[in-house]
């Protein structure tokens, strides 16, 4: 007895009649077969199992079986329905039973004689081999075994499943291009651009979309030549190997770290955010920012330069991440050693050193980002003998604490009281 899944589409019989039908949708092949079944047993098995099935008058017009999905087969005899469950109700000894069947029919390959005709007219047989999956597609056009053009090429819902060879024709370009789909019709998500939200056309017939690379914000959609190519024009990510100036990119869809890296957007708000690398194969041991015109910019030049340079002395291996944000004045500059305990002891022990050397931990570093100059240094000449205050965070920190209250003290201080 072999065990079939698929979607129950309709049941279709009449009072007093012994046979009645159920249209089922296979979920292998989105082929509908119409099943004979016997009238009265089934309608009150749909009942039993779903609800919403019989109605009034001995009929059944009722919804609440259709678009169920249910593993099913014939009787015995292989001639009407035999039975039915639905699939979140099925135990695992069926599950596995329709799996391993689902697979053996997959895998077998058989060989099928297509006929098309070539340019001049000429009438040609072509023997192409193919699996039961995609046998059960129902579509025999010459160009999905062969290649060639196809008018449904951007709506076909059946294209994956087929293996299917065609490419676009004209008709379907134009249609896509003008927007003029039939009722019913939607295009197809695995040939939509993930970046620009255009129709991917392929360079030959049978071509697949590029897929984004793993680790960048559209891993494993879709995109278009021209998206993939203009991608790291604006990286979300520069990254460098150890002292090598060869730069590493990652953007939208691309990653050229193969894998060492990938970053994810932090959003701040609706307009701003930053990203940020996360990595299985490296650790991060120092980060900071960039501040454009900023008294640290100097000193973290410093201090770059020395961690580097003992880095290399010492044969760690690193790679330097430098991270795009949505403020056009900050970059994230970011140190990761290879995730290997006696590296990474020896790479912060050089860290903590260098950190002396530049005077890394100076209030100075940290003033002037959240707060001018000008206006720290008033906050601390009206409050600071109450608070202690110095540097921007420290401020931004009680701000947060006292709410409306600190506004007051100030006021107040500056009156004064």
């Amino acid at each position: 007895m072999e065990i079939r899944k698929g979607k129950l589409i309709q049941f279709s019989g009449s009072w007093g009649s012994g046979l009645g039908f159920v249209e089922i949708e296979d979920s292998e092949t989105g082929v509908r077969e119409h099943v004979p079944c016997d009238n009265g047993a089934t309608v009150r098995a749909l009942e039993a199992a779903f609800g919403d099935t019989i109605t009034e008058g001995h009929t059944a017009n009722g919804n609440g079986y259709k678009g169920k999905e249910v593993y099913w087969s014939y009787d015995e005899f292989g001639l009407v329905l035999g039975g039915f469950t639905l699939v979140e109700d099925a135990p695992p000894e069926l599950v596995a039973c329709y799996i391993e069947k689902s697979e053996r029919r997959a895998n077998y390959m058989t060989k099928v004689g297509i006929v098309n005709f070539d340019e001049e007219g000429n009438l040609h047989t072509n023997m192409v081999t193919v699996t039961a999956k995609e046998l059960g597609v129902n579509c025999w056009l010459p160009a999905r075994f062969l290649g060639g053009e196809c008018d449904h090429y951007y709506v076909c819902k059946y294209a994956e499943k087929a293996n299917c060879k065609a490419g676009p024709s004209r008709i379907a370009r134009e249609k896509v291009e003008h927007g003029k789909l039939e009722e019913g019709e939607k295009l197809r998500e695995d040939l939509l651009c993930a970046i620009c939200g255009e129709p991917i056309a392929p360079q030959s017939p049978g071509d697949r979309p590029y897929c984004s690379d793993a680790g960048t914000a559209c891993e494993g959609k879709p995109v278009c030549d021209t998206c993939y190519d203009e991608d790291t024009c604006e990286p979300a990510a520069t990254i460098y190997y150890g002292i090598d100036d060869e730069p590493h990119l990652i953007g939208s869809c691309r990653n050229e770290t193969e894998g060492d890296f990938r970053v994810k957007w932090h959003s701040t708000d609706p307009w701003r955010g930053y990203y940020e690398c996360e990595s299985d194969d490296y650790v991060e041991v120092f980060t900071d920012a960039i501040l454009s015109g900023h008294e640290s910019e100097e000193m973290l030049k410093k201090l770059y330069d020395k961690v580097l340079e003992g880095f290399d002395r010492e044969g760690i291996g690193f790679a330097r991440v430098f991270c795009r944000s949505s403020n056009v004045f900050m970059t994230s500059l970011e140190i990761w050693v290879k995730r290997d305990f006696v590296q990474l002891l020896k790479a912060h022990a050089i860290i903590a050193g260098v950190k002396g050397e530049v005077d890394y931990d100076n209030p100075l570093y940290s003033t002037g980002i959240l707060f001018p100059k000008d206006t720290l240094d008033k906050a601390k000449q009206l409050i600071g003998e109450k608070y202690e205050i110095k540097t921007d965070k420290d401020l931004a920190d009680l701000a947060a604490e006292k709410g409306d209250g600190l506004l007051a003290e100030i006021v107040e201080a500056a009156k004064g009281g």
